[in-house]
């Protein structure tokens, strides 16, 4: 029977004979054998390359490749397989059929990686692929054999050409499974199945080539003498094409494991550029915390004195002036002691808000150094700005806050100390502020005052006479009681004493209770030096008592702030019954 050309036959013809003695030559169908593994392992790595691509130009790029690698290895295994064929015949091929067996591979290795490019297909697209990619293989065998050119004609057995067909489709779909299923994973066992299934493969693409090549049968014309076998004259034609197409496979299995390392090396960096990045954004965080305030969200305490280190060193060294602007808010403590903690932060946020918005936001330095104390550090032209800015800031600090449903006005205190005039160092300029600070409060609130030398000088005073206060309490020798007579007009007689304190100091003299009495109560010394006077006293009275004056009283002045403590009872009795 003959179609298109071809001769299909069932049983071979009387007439003629039938050239049984075919054999394939060992060396070559070892190497058809080795570029078919060869073949299978890169497809599965160009796979894995295409799935792995990240950009769509490298996944074409990488489908590309592979379809060339296994084109070149698809037709590379079919053509040698062919050359193994010892034929007992002269034979030569023809060069324009083998050639166009090249796009028909191309074709289907372009089928195949194009399947392989997709992240998921139905089984009806995974069949529809095999049946093309089988046809292809088919295709591109057939058309190889029809290239054979001998004194014999070719026969073609039909059902084995089936055979062979329905061998590429399962090979066709095996290769595009294990594809599929292995360019997912990493390691030792997952090359090791890699090499299995490349092995496994091979195998079914040299069962195909064994079936087709078992489809044909080559029949002499009837009086054509058998021809002597004649020794297989392709061998060094198939070992050059198995070189060629080895070293092909290998430098694109190479290209892929590059890829694959690089691809890694750029993961590892991303990781590395994301860790980095965390990492700043978690120093920027812990800057964030250790130099700024979350309450209000202005600098704290730490990062003023880093900002005013900073530019007090461009003052010193370039010139200028430098303002140091204190504030307290006056009778803050009373905002939480009635509304809570919780409405004093929102006072406190509001009030940074004023502050900040009477201030140059990117020349001068707004800080909350703790609780409701705020400094601001400004650059100067003049002396006078910074009176101005303090100024701007007690006006803003006049309107009303909305705060638990009430609308309050707070005011502020404020001391200013000027670089270089007040001193030349953080310390001594924060430290002048604040005696200003205090100036104001004491001159009764909502004022500004600026640091002068008299104001050093009485806090040097009160800090040593708080020292030897302490000290003369202890040692009870310089605090003396004078007394005051108080005259009963109606008795003609003194019938009280009114106990007054003085303090014998060794340098400044006698000195009244306004030189001492408020250091006493600054200090938390009032209670031991009221207890002082009130045992004193009653050693005085008893002693007056035993000189005939029983009738005679002592009255003793006691500090507000001592008339709250809950051990003064007892310390009066205590004096009052303690054996003279």
């Amino acid at each position: 029977m003959d179609w298109l050309g071809l001769h299909f036959i069932t049983e071979l013809p009387d007439s003629g004979q039938v050239i049984l003695q075919c054999t394939h030559y060992p060396v070559l169908v070892l190497l058809a054998y080795l570029v078919a593994c060869a073949t299978s392992f890169a497809t599965q790595d160009m796979a894995e390359r295409v799935s792995h691509a990240e950009r769509p130009n490298r996944q074409r790029l990488w489908r590309w490749l592979g379809a060339g690698c296994l084109a070149a290895g698809l037709w590379s295994v079919h053509f040698i397989a062919i050359l193994a064929l010892e034929v007992p015949l002269n034979t030569h091929y023809h060069l324009p059929l083998i050639l166009i067996s090249l796009p028909i591979a191309l074709a289907t290795a372009w089928l195949v990686m194009n399947a392989l490019s997709h992240e998921q297909l139905s089984p009806w697209r995974y069949g529809g692929a095999a049946l093309s990619i089988g046809l292809g293989i088919c295709g591109m065998h057939y058309m190889g054999i029809a290239a054979l050119r001998t004194s014999a004609h070719v026969f073609y057995q039909p059902q084995l050409i089936g055979l062979s067909l329905l061998l590429a489709i399962g090979c066709s779909l095996a290769l595009l499974l294990l594809s599929r299923h292995l360019r997912e994973g990493s390691g030792m066992f997952h090359q090791l199945r890699k090499y299995t299934s490349s092995l496994a493969l091979a195998g079914l693409i040299m069962l195909l080539h064994f079936t087709e090549a078992r489809s044909i049968s080559l029949v002499l014309p009837a009086g054509s003498p058998p021809s002597a076998l004649v020794p297989n004259s392709h061998l060094q034609l198939g070992l050059t094409l198995s070189v060629i197409s080895l070293l092909i496979i290998a430098s694109m299995i190479s290209a892929a494991v590059a890829d694959k390392k690089l691809q890694q090396k750029e993961r590892d960096l991303r990781r590395v550029n994301a860790l980095l990045s965390q990492l700043d954004q978690a120093r920027f965080s812990l800057l964030q915390v250790a130099h700024y305030d979350a309450l209000t969200n202005l600098i704290n305490r730490r990062g003023f004195n880093q900002l005013f280190a900073e530019k007090l060193m461009e003052a010193s060294t370039f010139g200028g002036m430098l303002a140091v602007i204190f504030l307290d808010i006056d009778h803050f403590k009373r905002i939480n002691d009635s509304l809570g903690h919780d409405a004093g932060d929102e006072l406190l946020k509001a009030i940074a808000g004023h502050i900040k918005s009477s201030t140059r936001c990117h020349e001068d330095v707004v800080a909350r150094l703790g609780g409701d104390e705020f400094c601001i550090l400004v650059n100067l032209r003049q002396r006078d700005e910074a009176q101005q800015m303090a100024r701007r800031i007690m006006q803003r600090m006049k309107e009303p806050i909305e705060l638990a449903g009430r609308r309050m006005v707070m005011t502020t205190s404020i001391g200013i100390s000027i670089f270089p005039d007040d001193g030349e160092t953080c310390d001594e300029l924060l430290k002048n502020a604040d005696l200003a600070l205090y100036q104001s409060k004491d001159a009764g609130r909502n004022s500004l005052h600026f640091f002068s030398s008299t104001l050093k000088t009485r806090a040097t005073l009160e800090l040593q006479l708080e020292e030897e206060l302490r000290n003369a309490l202890r040692d009870d020798q310089e605090l003396l009681l004078y007394y005051q007579p108080i005259y009963d007009l109606r008795s003609a007689r003194v019938t009280k004493l009114e106990a007054l304190i003085r303090w014998q100091h060794p340098q400044h003299g006698l000195l009244a209770p306004d030189r001492f009495i408020n250091i006493a109560e600054a200090n938390g010394m009032i209670a031991e030096l009221d207890n002082w006077v009130l045992r004193k006293a009653c050693e005085d009275l008893a002693y007056l008592s035993r000189q005939g004056c029983g009738d005679l009283k002592i009255a003793v002045n006691c500090s507000a702030l001592n008339l709250t403590r809950e051990d003064l009872p007892g310390e009066i009795e205590s004096a009052r019954t303690r054996p003279r």
